[in-house]
């Protein structure tokens, strides 16, 4: 089975995960590439529409090199870098690489972190290296990047060795972004995967969180215009991080089908909470079948975009487009907060 990016060929339903990979255009026309999705969706066409697609929304014409003001990686997955990767390695020409972001866990360093690194050090010899510390505030442009935890504030148990986790996506990095007076929450993975929550760090850990973020007015620091729900939202414990951060906009980077075919309970527990709080379901973003943008005007105006997807194989336009209704017809303009 193929359940990241792929197939899951033990269920026969679709091609789950469809890793994280968001791109922030900062107003002097450079770019923030957060994470990148996995190898399934990298394939040589996806990639070089994704240049096209910098290209486009820079004005960087063809002949000059595309600035990527940084890379941040939340945490070492490979779904979480792949794309990422093989766009500098292949087009290491067109583009500039300014800074790298991240604070990953020691123990967790993995193989294609390291050659993306040493990609990015050989080709890029310039770009500065910023470790990510909880409390650090990043300016780049008109966005503000604030750092509300890293792997340093994992609650752990007294019998895990030092700098590990029981579950590596607790370790992923969480920000907090600021555009225009608009707020985004990015968590990565942050948040666990399938095994129950009792079993490892999730309770303290989000209790940690929750407590240090309270505000004196009674309302959560968290609080945000916009969120990524975290892990794929393959979990179901995460009901209180949700109502913290109260968002009106959520996106999940999971796969885009109609609720009633979507493939396990966790998944649906998770659009049943964001309901509850409020979230219209045309504001509920799924990934895997458009490209979906969100511009904040200077004066705080959201603006809601969409476009096909670009560079899929055929394999994963018959098994899903073409096999599943969308989790809501698109839906573009002015977002009403």
């Amino acid at each position: 089975a193929r359940g990241q990016g792929g197939h899951d060929e033990t269920t026969e339903l679709l091609w789950e995960n469809c890793g994280l990979f968001d791109i922030i255009k900062l107003a002097d026309n450079s770019v923030v590439l957060l994470d990148g999705g996995w190898d399934p969706q990298a394939t040589d066409t996806a990639v070089e529409e994704c240049l096209k697609f910098l290209r486009e929304i820079t004005g960087t014409p063809e002949g000059e090199k595309v600035r990527i003001a940084a890379i941040y990686i939340t945490h070492n997955h490979d779904d979480h870098m792949s794309f990422s990767a093989k766009l500098v390695a292949q087009h290491t020409e067109e583009i500039e690489v300014e800074r790298l972001m991240h604070n990953l866990l020691p123990s967790a360093s993995g193989r294609e972190f390291d050659q993306f690194g040493k990609s990015l050090l050989q080709n890029f010899p310039n770009s500065k290296f910023i470790q990510l510390h909880t409390g650090q505030k990043i300016q780049l442009a008109n966005v503000t990047f604030e750092v509300l935890y890293t792997h340093e504030d994992l609650y752990t148990r007294t019998d895990l060795p030092k700098n590990n986790a029981y579950d590596q996506n607790n370790a992923s990095t969480i920000l907090k972004m600021t555009m225009n007076g608009r707020t985004f929450f990015l968590p990565g993975d942050w948040s666990g995967g399938h095994q129950d929550r009792d079993k490892y760090e999730y309770k303290g850990m989000e209790a940690s969180l929750l407590n240090s973020m309270k505000l004196d007015d009674g309302t959560s620091y968290l609080k945000c215009d916009v969120m990524q729900i975290p892990h794929h939202a393959i979990n179901d414990w995460i009901r209180n991080l949700i109502q913290a951060v109260d968002p009106n906009v959520a996106f999940i980077p999971q796969q885009d089908v109609s609720f009633d075919e979507l493939a396990y309970d966790c998944y649906k527990t998770n659009v049943n909470e964001l309901r509850s709080i409020g979230v219209a379901d045309e504001h509920i973003l799924f990934a895997g079948r458009y490209t979906y943008g969100i511009t904040v005007a200077l004066d705080g105006t959201m603006t809601l975009t969409y476009r096909d997807i670009a560079g899929y194989s055929e394999e994963y336009k018959d098994i899903v487009l073409d096999a599943y209704d969308p989790f809501h017809e698109p839906t573009s303009g002015v977002l009403p907060f």
